[in-house]
């Protein structure tokens, strides 16, 4: 991949954090972060039902990559750049 490529990935992933950023720090994404954790960020992980524990797995995955997301330490971006 060339340099031209990785920075337009770059950018792209910098506008996505930026984004997710301000919408789950705002009053509002605040409130949706917490209903997520609620419905998806408790126990058991493990079940006797078949594909349970990959459905969980799955749920908390997303509950971390927003974690993340949120973590980055981003400059504000504007997304319709």
């Amino acid at each position: 991949m060339d340099n031209q490529k990785k920075l337009a990935l770059q950018k792209e992933a910098l506008k996505k954090a930026s984004m997710y950023q301000r919408l789950f720090n705002s009053e509002e994404g605040q409130t949706v972060l917490k209903d997520l954790r609620e419905a998806f960020d408790g126990p058991p992980l493990t079940s006797e039902l078949p594909h349970y524990t990959h459905v969980r797995a799955g749920e908390l995955n997303v509950l971390r990559y927003i974690d993340d997301v949120l973590q980055l330490d981003v400059m504000e971006v504007d997304p319709n750049e």
